[in-house]
């Protein structure tokens, strides 16, 4: 979800993510959710100054303070490694 400031981009993840969530399957499964979250000032589900992969399972019912997702595995990147990275292609 690509927009302006203050267009509504969170609520739209938000009411897209919910929607999936809560919508009936015929095939009984668990559903889930993959959310990109690549908007290192204002994130959704992390701290600010991540990019983050996250898979939910439960609607996002809450404001972002309260349902961001903090700890588990991942790989963690400095900018001086992004900045090598990008100085290599």
């Amino acid at each position: 979800i690509c927009g302006a400031k203050g267009v509504g981009k969170s609520t739209c993840l938000r009411y897209v993510t919910n929607r999936l969530l809560s919508t009936q399957l015929t095939i009984k499964c668990k559903r889930q959710v993959a959310i990109l979250d690549v908007d290192c000032g204002q994130s959704e589900l992390s701290p600010p100054g991540m990019m983050t992969l996250t898979i939910l399972s439960r609607p996002l019912l809450s404001d972002p303070p309260l349902h961001m997702v903090c700890g588990g595995s991942g790989n963690h990147i400095s900018q001086q490694q992004t900045e090598d990275a990008i100085d290599q292609v």
